[in-house]
């Protein structure tokens, strides 16, 4: 039998496993939460996830995502999006955040996620819908 996760290996399996219900429910087109214009200011501060991209020279360029004309659910679903995407894609591995920047972004991650989980709403009951028939409710 394997070792229990440690806090860091369950932050990433926390936003891999909700990433998945949060689009799946989006692709549904059920409509997304108001109220996240906090966790938007805190991502800003924070300093919004880089997109990490193959250029020309074979090499990474980074630019961090802007807000546009996206409401705060979505630009924190974004920068979500792109944090899983630099994980998922091995970019973290080759080009790494320092670890109180990793932290942040993790803990920002997190705490996104318990708030859209924690919503109330007809997007947070579609996503526990979605987890529990997949049997990652506990996540």
């Amino acid at each position: 039998m394997g070792q229990a996760m440690n806090e860091r290996e369950m932050q990433w399996a926390k936003l891999l496993f909700n990433f998945m219900a949060f689009e799946a429910a989006s692709s549904e087109s059920v409509a997304h939460p108001a109220g996240f214009e906090e966790c938007a200011e805190r991502i800003r501060e924070i300093g919004p996830p880089h997109i990490w991209s193959t250029g020309g020279d074979g090499g990474y360029g980074d630019k961090p995502i802007e807000q546009r004309d996206l409401n705060a659910f979505s630009f924190c679903y974004e920068c979500l999006k792109k944090i899983r995407d630099n994980f998922i894609h091995g970019n973290k591995s080759l080009r790494t955040d320092d670890p109180d920047r990793l932290n942040n972004l993790l803990t920002w991650a997190e705490d996104f996620v318990d708030r859209v989980n924690g919503g109330g709403d007809v997007f947070a009951d579609r996503v526990k819908e979605i987890k529990r028939a997949v049997g990652i409710e506990s996540f």
